[in-house]
């Protein structure tokens, strides 16, 4: 029975632990870039449904044995409790969430789905309360009981704030709306949003939120952008490419007035004060942080060079505000060019370990320079990047 009691202890922990992770609990990612808790919730998923499958098969045996049955007709038994039916129905989720989840991985699906599968995660939590308070064997000590239920309650009441209440908060504050929708190439759009005190929502260059506009076509849906303008500013602005469904309706049928909801900002990819020499690669539309980040050190006397890769000259955006950033811009188009590559950059950027790297695009070319400049020579704490996944 110890050995059971240490398996539920540990369920518990580890789905809290998984809660805390993806809750985007602020003075949590301001330490721990939201990436990395994105791959420690991946990394807690298979241990927690692990612990989940031995605390059933081990309390079913540890009870058949007492009372000389078998592991089915165990469940039977189980099944006369009100709370078991709970348990089930939790055990039930748990199990299709995770083999859903574990599908997903080998082939892509809409952002939308993936979200309507992981909602169950709050049902099947709440249908498995029930059983731990009342059969639980822990819950006989009132000590362990008043741990137990406030450390749930910690947990609850941080994920609810930042998940749902401090972005009303903020909406409430800055009544948040598209200002206007500015076409910047074939299929990039940007959109400038405004609302009331705008030079005061705070956000550090580099950073992201998530953005979830109030029509009847994308009130339900919230999606994560870069802020692609620097702060301080009447307006602020993110800039969107059409990569997937929701892009392609997001550009087609958002209109200038819509209100918008905004949940952040989130994200470590900033500079640091000690930063005076710096190098921006940027993949097609990961020039959008980027951005923010010339504009935010424009006029600080950083020595910095910007790398932009696109695959043809038509998909090169912001040429006008890239020229005046102050940085020394290196367009690269690679359907003429080849794939842009450390050698690339080593012929324009002289003492090429000294400086800083910045790196926004998609996850094979982040981890392709992050793995050519470790190989060169360049410190760990000199590259940053921030790699984005659900």
């Amino acid at each position: 029975m110890f050995v059971i009691g240490s398996i539920d202890r540990l369920t518990g922990f580890l789905y809290a632990t998984l809660a805390v992770c993806f809750g985007r609990i602020s003075f949590i990612t301001k330490y721990i870039s939201f990436d990395r808790l994105t791959r420690w919730h991946h990394y807690h998923t298979i241990p927690a449904m692990t612990f989940i499958i031995l605390h059933f098969v081990f309390l079913t045996l540890s009870y058949a044995q007492l009372s000389r049955s078998t592991f089915w007709t165990q469940q039977l038994k189980f099944l006369r409790f009100d709370e078991i039916l709970g348990a089930y129905v939790a055990l039930i989720l748990f199990l299709l969430i995770a083999g859903f989840s574990f599908l997903f991985s080998f082939i892509k699906i809409k952002y939308e789905y993936w979200y309507f599968v992981h909602l169950f995660v709050y049902v099947a939590a709440l249908a498995s309360f029930g059983h731990q308070m009342e059969l639980g064997g822990d819950f006989r000590s009132l000590l362990f009981s008043a741990f137990w239920v406030g450390f749930g309650l910690v947990v609850l009441i941080l994920f609810v704030w930042y998940r749902f209440l401090a972005p009303a908060r903020l909406f409430l504050h800055h009544q948040f709306i598209v200002n206007k929708i500015i076409k910047e190439s074939d299929n990039c759009y940007s959109i400038y949003i405004g609302g009331r005190n705008i030079d005061n929502f705070r956000y550090r260059a580099g950073q992201f939120a998530a953005f979830r506009f109030l029509t009847k076509d994308f009130w339900l849906q919230s999606h994560p952008f870069s802020i692609s303008s620097a702060p301080g500013q009447k307006e602020f602005r993110i800039t969107i490419k059409n990569l997937g469904d929701y892009t392609k309706r997001l550009i087609t049928k958002l209109k200038p007035g819509t209100q918008v909801i905004v949940e952040g900002p989130h994200g470590q990819f900033v500079f640091n004060d000690n930063v005076k020499r710096a190098v921006m690669i940027a993949g097609g539309i990961g020039i959008t942080p980027i951005l923010s980040l010339l504009g935010s050190i424009k006029d600080k006397g950083i020595e910095t060079h910007c790398f932009f890769s696109i695959k043809a000259q038509g998909e090169l955006i912001f040429k006008d505000e890239l020229s005046s950033s102050g940085a020394v811009v290196h367009y690269h188009a690679s359907d003429d060019l080849g794939r842009l590559t450390l050698d690339t950059i080593k012929q324009s950027v002289s003492a090429f370990r000294d400086y800083h790297y910045y790196i926004c695009g998609h996850e094979k070319m982040i981890k392709f320079f992050r793995d050519q400049l470790m190989t060169a020579g360049v410190a760990k704490d000199k590259i940053h990047y921030e790699l984005f996944s659900y």
